[in-house]
Formats: structure tokens, sequence, C-alpha cells
């Protein structure tokens, strides 16, 4: 899944420590699950599928796909009182799992029982000798150490409020010391129902932000191809789709280029899958680093890739594909010297149509052109004319 690092991270940094598990449940019988505290087959049973968090998120009780935050529950795990946020995980458009965060909730806090007034009071003379105090008040000595603080009545100096007031002038001082944290104490009483929503605010606002950086993790796993880094189809078809919008408003030429390595299987066949690997990386790379930023690349599928070319004209598009075939030819070689060459397929797209249909229909064309190409011998590039229907 390539999200182990992620789970591990999210239980383990101090920033994070909201987070108690995360775990993915794979409808496949499979779960990861962090932190790992014993082998995962005893942490796996069958019961996990009839958890809310699972059974809230199926496309049956779902059809949304939306996420789902469960209500307050004791962890079966010992952690208290929490709650979980799930969220529905689709591939290709078959749900195929659910990823899962809990979240403890630390109960509130007793407030201190305390009298009319919190603190403790002290009488002293002008030698800070102990006149009178409260009997609660345990003092071994009776001569009391007062902050050397500032010339202030009322100033805060190693975690306590002092204050001071002149019972008789230089004779007589009442000294009153109030913890910071009881006071603190003291105003979240006073403030509870307040306290209490602005935590829950604050609370959901943390949850919201990191949720939402995890769903932008997830989502760009989701719309890129993982050996390659580019692109794949789902995530092509959301960027071009965006253009499109931009292209019909305007006007705006634009082009569907598919293009396949020639005798791929030949390729894993001979040198292994290793090297296959290797030749779509670079290949991706080079298709890559030679369009501009308004053009999309993608790894359609297997050795087919997919380039959307954006406001440009027919020999534009056909200079573009092929200085991109002579660049792999250039630089991409097998073990026994003999050059990678790429079979393109060109087709004008028609912005007079609906974005749907426009680029269904221009991939259809493209595809065809790349058949011819194959046909013709490969290594080249041939166009399909939208209007003849011919090459």
């Amino acid at each position: 899944m390539g999200l182990g690092g992620q789970f591990e991270t999210l239980v383990e940094t101090e920033t994070q420590s909201e987070v108690v598990w995360a775990y993915y449940l794979s409808a496949q019988k499979f779960l990861y699950f962090a932190p790992t505290l014993k082998p995962y087959k005893d942490i796996f049973n069958e019961g996990l599928y009839q958890r809310p968090f699972w059974v809230q998120a199926t496309p049956k009780t779902n059809p949304q796909r939306k996420q789902v935050i469960s209500e307050l529950y004791n962890d079966i795990g010992g952690q208290g009182l929490m709650i979980t946020i799930s969220e529905p995980v689709y591939f290709r458009d078959q749900f195929i799992g659910v990823a899962a965060i809990d979240i403890g909730l630390d109960a509130m806090r007793r407030v201190l029982a305390v009298g009319d007034c919190i603190g403790e009071s002290i009488l002293i003379d002008e030698n800070n000798k102990i006149i009178a105090k409260e009997s609660w008040i345990d003092i071994n000595d009776s001569t009391i150490q007062l902050p050397s603080g500032p010339s202030e009545k009322i100033f805060l100096q190693e975690g306590y409020y002092w204050a001071f007031f002149e019972i008789k002038d230089q004779e007589v001082r009442l000294v009153h010391r109030i913890s910071a944290v009881e006071f603190l104490f003291s105003v979240i009483l006073n403030l509870l129902p307040f306290w209490g929503l602005i935590c829950t605010l604050g609370i959901v606002s943390i949850l919201y932000i990191k949720l939402k950086a995890s769903m932008e993790q997830v989502s760009k796993m989701i719309h890129t191809d993982p050996l390659t880094g580019i692109a794949n189809r789902r995530g092509f078809l959301k960027l071009t789709q965006k253009s499109l919008v931009t292209i019909h408003r305007h006007g705006q030429s634009w082009t569907i280029l598919m293009i396949d390595i020639d005798h791929f299987k030949q390729v894993n066949d001979r040198f292994g899958h290793d090297t296959g690997d290797r030749i779509l990386i670079k290949v991706s790379q080079i298709l890559s680093a030679n369009i501009r930023q308004t053009d999309v690349v993608c790894r359609w599928g297997g050795e087919e890739f997919a380039v959307f070319l954006f406001g440009v004209t027919p020999e534009d598009s056909i200079n573009i594909a092929e200085h991109l075939r002579k660049e792999v030819e250039s630089k991409v070689v097998l073990k026994d010297g003999k050059p990678v060459t790429l079979s393109i397929g060109i087709s004008e797209g028609k912005s007079g149509k609906s974005s749907g249909s426009g680029l269904e229909n221009a991939f259809a064309c493209a595809d065809q052109a790349l058949y011819q190409a194959k046909t013709l011998g490969r290594n080249r590039v041939c166009v399909f004319d939208t209007t003849t229907e011919m090459f």
C-alpha cells in the first residue's frame, strides 16, 4: 500500500499524538495496523468486518463514499474513549478497503474542590515573620521566603501569581499566592460550557487539517502510476477534463498522442522484467521532460503512454511526436545495443463536442492511428485525418 510510513508517523510523532491507532483493512482479508503490538495474524479476525468503521463505509451503507465518523466508544485495546474516522478506499471504481484512524479523547479532569478563595493567604510583618495563617497552609518555618519580584503589587513568578497588600504601612502585609495551574482550573470551572465548546472546535479543526492532508496524500497515490511516477489513466483523465473546460470556452485546439513501445513484450522475454521496468521509467522521464507544463502525459497501461497537447496546430503535433520518438530512440538503448523505438498515433480533438465525448472520440482515433503506425513497420508517427477518417 505504501502507507506504512505514514501510519507509523501518525501514531508516533508528538505533534500527531491524538492518533491512538491507524490501520487499513482490505476487502481481501488483509490488515495493516499501527502501532504493531503483536503479529498481524493475532490482530486480524473476521469480526472486524462487523465493526461500525467497516460496515458504515461499505458501498451498500455509504454509496456516496463519504468520510465516516463514529460515535464515542470504549476502545477494545484498552485506550479509553475514542472516535474512529474512516475513509472508504476505491481503486478503479472498485471498493477495496477502509483506511481509518482512532482519536483518543482525554476524560475531563475533575475540578479541584476549593473554598471561597483559592490559593493561600499569609499575614506577615516587616521582617517577613508570619503573624497569622490559614489552618490548611503548612509552613515549617516562621519566616516565609518571598520572591524578589518586581515592584508591582501583583505579578507572576516561578509558576505562581503573587499579590501584596499593605494592611498597616511598613508593619503588616497580606501576601496571597495562587498557583497558575490552580488559577487556570478556577477559570475552567466558571467557564466550563464555553471552554468545552472551544476545545471541541479546536479538536475538530486539528482533525480536519490532519485528515485533509492524509486524504490529499491518498488522492495523489490513486492518481499516480507507482512505477514511473507520472499520472496514471485516472489522473490523466482528471487533468485533461479540467483543461478541456478552458479549451471549449476559448475555442482552442488540442491533440491526443497514443504512444506504444515497440516489441516491448520481446524485451521483457529476452532481458527480464527488471529491464522492462527500467525502460518504462526512462521513457516516461523523456516524455515528461519534452512536453510543456500545459500538456499532460500518463502511463495509459502496460507499455502504452498517452499525451494531451494543449493549444497546438496539427503541424506542431507532428513535430512534437517526431521529437519524442527521436529522443527515445537516441537515449534508450538495450543491452544488445539496439535502440528502443516508439510508434505514435495522433488525433486532433474537436472542441465543438462535449468534453467527455470529444475526448473519447479523440482516443479512439489516436488508437487507430497507432495501429496504422504498427502496421506500417513501427518506429513512426501516423496521423488520423478527422475530416476524411483516413490516414
